[in-house]
């Protein structure tokens, strides 16, 4: 097994295991908030997790997957290419793009957030945009999931 090989495997992993946390979010979480009779108490709960989320085991994948997304197209710069490139690019870029999602939109809004207290709609604004912007990075990491895997086939 090549180092591509092994880093599109666990790139692939990692990728499927953020697109399980960004759906159950998708799916259970943010809608079970935003059903809340209390938005303010939906706030507070999303603070809570968005102040847990970067001490988890979940940042293994949040950070790891788009490290190999880089490690990954390094090897396919070093090595020429790959049988199944198109794939590999697929991979790293729908990973990349998951990344860029969170950083330029949900970890802005969480910090919002945590800044914004009362009733000003912030949540409203908040479970809007963010759910969004959660669906995207679940649909790219889902996608970065199978285009690494498919590699390997």
């Amino acid at each position: 097994m090549t180092l591509l090989t092994t880093t599109m495997l666990v790139l692939g992993a990692l990728s499927f295991a953020n697109a399980g946390v960004f759906l159950a979010f998708t799916t259970m979480v943010t809608p079970a908030l935003a059903g809340s009779r209390d938005p303010g108490a939906a706030s507070d709960i999303m603070r809570d997790m968005n102040l847990r989320a970067p001490r988890s085991i979940f940042m293994v994948s949040f950070l790891g997957a788009p490290l190999l997304a880089v490690v990954g197209a390094v090897l396919l710069v070093m090595n020429g290419g790959a049988e199944d490139l198109l794939w590999a690019l697929g991979a790293i870029a729908a990973t990349l793009a998951a990344f860029v999602v969170s950083v330029a939109v949900n970890i802005p809004w969480n910090e919002r957030l945590l800044r914004e207290r009362g009733p000003r709609g912030t949540w409203a604004d908040f479970s809007r945009v963010w759910g969004r912007a959660n669906v995207a990075r679940a649909v790219l990491s889902l996608a970065a999931g199978a285009a690494a895997l498919a590699t390997l086939v």
